[in-house]
C-alpha cells in the first residue's frame, strides 16, 4: 500500500519566507464498540506508541482501563499521561484494505485545536514494513507476519 506525503507549508525559521514541508500522513479508520470515525494520522517511526486524542474513546464507545496508565513525552518534554483501550484500526489504499484489533492510547491533549493521531510502532507500525521514500515523497506500507488476524 503506497501512500503520498501530502503538503504542508509553515515558515522558515528565522525568516518571513515559506516552506514547503512534506509528511507522511495516512487517512485511518478508527471503529469502537459505538461508532466509527475516520482521521488522518502522522506515520511516525519516532513514536514508541500510537496514539488517539482521549475525545475519540468517548466518541468511539472505548472502555479505558483506568489502572494501567504510563505517560509520554514529547519534543517540548511536556507528560501527557496514556490511558488504553482497543479499537479496530483499518488502511485503505486504492482497492486495498489492512485492519487489525489493537490496543492504543488515548491522551487527553487540553486544547481540540492539538489533536493528533500518531500511529507509533505499538499498536501499528510493528505490524508493517516500512519504506519511507523522500525522493519519491512516498510511504509504502506492507503487512508483515506480526499483523494481528
Amino acid at each position: 500500500m503506497k501512500f503520498a506525503y501530502r503538503e504542508y507549508v509553515s515558515i522558515y525559521p528565522g525568516s518571513n519566507d515559506y516552506r514547503l514541508i512534506l509528511r507522511p500522513i495516512v487517512t485511518i479508520r478508527i471503529i469502537g464498540p459505538k461508532a466509527e470515525a475516520r482521521w488522518d494520522a502522522l506515520v511516525d517511526t519516532g513514536a514508541d506508541e500510537t496514539l488517539f486524542p482521549l475525545s475519540l474513546a468517548e466518541v468511539l464507545g472505548v472502555e479505558l482501563n483506568h489502572e494501567l496508565t504510563s505517560e509520554a513525552a514529547g519534543i517540548s518534554g511536556d507528560r501527557l499521561k496514556i490511558y488504553y483501550g482497543e479499537v479496530e484500526v483499518q488502511i485503505e489504499s486504492g482497492q486495498d484494505v489492512v485492519a487489525w484489533q489493537t490496543v492504543v492510547g488515548f491522551v487527553d491533549f487540553g486544547s481540540s485545536r492539538d489533536e493528533v493521531i500518531i500511529l507509533g510502532h505499538g499498536g501499528c507500525l510493528d505490524f508493517f514494513t516500512a519504506v519511507f521514500d523522500g525522493e519519491k515523497a512516498e510511504l509504502e506500507l506492507l503487512p508483515n507476519s506480526s499483523l494481528p488476524s
